[in-house]
């Protein structure tokens, strides 16, 4: 059974939309974005400051709660962080902030993706599209553009559409790179592009998930991205696996332990142990006489 990327981290960095400004107290919610997959109490301690202020206009405002849902979406309170974004939804169509809308949208459905009710994901997905198509400036919201691809690839990725959902998945790494220095969208183009070794995987098109998903550690490894690095390790490693590569599994599988230990992820732990248990069942009894 292989790795269900479609529960993990992997969409919280898609959400670290980068709507910030750069006075106070925008400021605070900007230095704690990179701490999402590491400390989400401490986004929520920030996030909700933030909130207690006095006189924080609209945006900020929803800022906030973007950093909130992200938080809970990390600490896999789903519930909660759907309140939150339906709040910032409320927020931005009162004030007309498309750019706003969309990326609420994106926070809903995320949530919903989660709760697999896919149904109503993909719903808030079309509207979202429809925003997207009648905002004149794209080019200032080509991650917000990715993430809508992306969220409907893993969501076909979890429905075995595989093909369907590589297409979207490979648009949404396109809109990625349009921004190639910017830390956010590398990791975004990380998730997409692991999410697109999941469905090699599925399709048993095994040198291509082993290329694609050593091409997501490179990307981790630049943005110095460990939860990253922890699960494209790990799909590295299933496919090394299914091609009975035990020593390069091995070496994988360890790279992702020691990454895990520090991130205390116990989805990523779980899923390590048991491929760390298959690895060493292979080399005893040969992966000849398993069906993996």
């Amino acid at each position: 059974m292989l790795t269900d990327y479609r529960k993990y981290y992997v969409l919280l960095c898609i959400l670290s939309i980068n709507l910030f400004g750069q006075e106070n107290p925008d400021s605070l919610l900007s230095a704690v974005r990179l701490k999402l997959s590491n400390n989400p109490d401490k986004v929520i301690e920030v996030a909700e400051k933030v909130l207690d202020l006095d006189n924080i206009n609209n945006k900020t405002k929803i800022d906030a709660l973007f950093s909130l849902a992200n938080a809970y979406t990390a600490k896999r309170n789903f519930k909660k962080a759907l309140q939150y974004g339906l709040q910032s939804k409320k927020i931005a169509e009162e004030n007309h902030y498309i750019n706003h809308q969309i990326g609420a949208l994106n926070v809903i459905l995320l949530q919903y993706y989660q709760l697999k009710m896919y149904d109503k994901a993909l719903s808030y997905l079309d509207i979202a599209d429809g925003l997207v198509r009648s905002y004149p400036h794209k080019d200032s919201i080509r991650g917000l553009i990715g993430n809508n691809y992306a969220l409907r690839g893993m969501i076909y990725n979890y429905q075995f559409n595989n093909e369907l959902a590589i297409k979207f998945l490979k648009k949404s790494v396109a809109e990625y790179q349009t921004d190639p220095n910017n830390p956010y969208m590398i990791a975004n183009q990380c998730i997409a592009i692991q999410n697109i070794g999941s469905c090699y995987l599925n399709q048993n098109k095994i040198d291509s998930a082993q290329i694609i998903f050593s091409e997501a550690i490179t990307l981790g490894k630049k943005i110095s991205n460990n939860n990253a690095l922890g699960y494209a390790y790990l799909g590295l490693a299933q496919a090394n696996i299914l091609v009975a590569k035990t020593t390069e599994a091995e070496y994988n599988l360890n790279s992702a332990l020691l990454l895990s230990k520090e991130l205390r992820d116990p989805f990523l732990e779980r899923d390590l142990y048991k491929w760390v248990s298959l690895t060493a069942l292979l080399k005893m009894i040969g992966p000849d006489t398993m069906n993996i």
